[in-house]
């Protein structure tokens, strides 16, 4: 028998970048409820369009007719919020560039080696070759999530 070059595999642990591997209606509901709470923010930002002279006419009947002492006091604590939230976000990318100011950066994804691979599923590094060189196999888990059998099937 040949024998079996140790291959590498790339893992991206992010599932963000692997939304590939999640269903199709769990795609559509998170989009669907990122899209719910956007409108809902939206809703909530409203009465802030009351504070600038210009506000869309859409908006007016949503926008309560304010006092100029109510309206220049949600302007200075709407103010005062974008610049607390501009300091903070300041801050804490100087916090990061500094923390991470002399790592590598060339560095790539983590590489599993199929040894460290067969070992983990508790196999033999030959037999895990021939699985990863088929086009369909079965598998079979236990209650613990184990792999309890692997079938071999031949794609037609």
């Amino acid at each position: 028998m040949k024998a079996v070059k140790e291959k590498q595999i790339q893992i991206n642990p992010l599932i963000i970048e692997n939304s590939h591997l999640q269903g199709p209606w769990r795609r559509i509901s998170q989009r669907l409820v990122t899209m719910l709470l956007w409108l809902f923010w939206c809703y909530l930002m409203m009465p802030m369009f009351g504070l600038f002279p210009s506000a869309p006419e859409f908006l007016t009947p949503f926008i309560r007719p304010l006092d100029t002492e109510v309206i220049v006091g949600l302007a200075v604590i709407v103010g005062l919020l974008v610049a607390g939230l501009g300091l903070w976000m300041g801050l804490w990318a100087q916090y990061n560039m500094l923390l991470h100011r002399f790592k590598r950066r060339d560095k790539g994804a983590d590489v599993v080696r199929s040894a460290s691979l067969a070992r983990h599923f508790r196999v033999c590094p030959v037999e895990l070759a021939l699985w990863q060189r088929e086009k369909q196999l079965v598998i079979k888990h236990c209650e613990q999530g184990g792999i309890r059998d692997v079938i071999v099937r031949k794609a037609a």
